[in-house]
């Protein structure tokens, strides 16, 4: 028999010789001795260790101004797709944990504790994996999560044209084009020079901000050309990626 909490329990034999009692799902240590035909052996001990445990999880998502996304939070979930140049926010609330720590291949960060509460922030520009520890003066590690921040890359604007010559005046050309965008379209230029030059001058051409937008353009338009001179010209369009400093085509 095994004694512990004022109560008896029997053991299971298992063999001939061999009994055992299992402990289940202990919360806190105890104290027991075993007995048998009027024997009772010295007082054991089970030392219950509190270890580090994280009760909620929780990211707040601020994505970049130019995606137009609507800020969010995640629950209870580590892992998460965004846009580059989304800032994370990390809010663990804990028990009995003393530190917590925020771990990627090349280097290991600690959240800010605040009482039981952990916090952390960074900004993504690529996608990572990261662990997450966890710590207390009983154990060390006892908890590493493993979890992926996948960020989806800000694509470049792209730019399509055609072009026609004016069948009365060869000197006229007229332009279609069609313009698009993953988040957003900024401006659209038409580029110009002299072949001799090195410099070009532009022109801006109305565009919307939308993630589409068709144009027509004549040139020279109201450009002011030299006769008899060679040039050289081009459309740029330029995303609305402040981030990298907007984007052209």
């Amino acid at each position: 028999k095994i004694n512990f909490n004022n109560e008896t329990y029997f053991f299971k034999q298992t063999d001939f010789n061999t009994f055992e009692y299992e402990f289940s799902q202990l919360k806190s240590s105890v104290n027991f001795n075993i007995s048998a035909n009027d024997i009772t052996s010295k007082e054991h001990r089970i030392d219950v260790i509190k270890v580090p445990s994280i009760l909620n999880f929780e990211l707040d998502l601020k994505y970049p101004k130019h995606t137009f996304k609507k800020n969010e939070v995640i629950s209870n979930s580590g892992s998460v797709t965004v846009p580059e140049g989304t800032i994370i926010n990390w809010k663990l609330s804990t028990k009995t944990t003393d530190k917590i720590e925020f771990i990627t291949k090349d280097t290991s960060v600690n959240f800010t504790k605040y009482d039981t509460d952990f916090k952390f922030k960074q900004q993504f520009f690529r996608t990572t994996k990261y662990q997450i520890a966890t710590h207390n003066s009983n154990v060390n590690n006892y908890e590493k999560l493993q979890y992926a921040i996948e960020t989806i890359q800000d694509e470049y604007p792209e730019i399509h044209v055609q072009s026609k010559a004016d069948t009365l005046n060869s000197q006229v050309i007229y332009f279609l084009g069609k313009l698009s965008d993953d988040y957003g379209l900024r401006q659209l230029q038409l580029k110009y020079k002299k072949s001799t030059d090195s410099e070009y001058s532009y022109q801006s051409i109305p565009i919307s901000n939308s993630n589409f937008h068709q144009f027509t353009y004549q040139f020279p338009g109201n450009i002011a050309l030299e006769k008899g001179v060679a040039y050289n010209y081009y459309f740029e369009v330029s995303d609305n990626d402040a981030l990298h400093n907007f984007k052209t085509s």
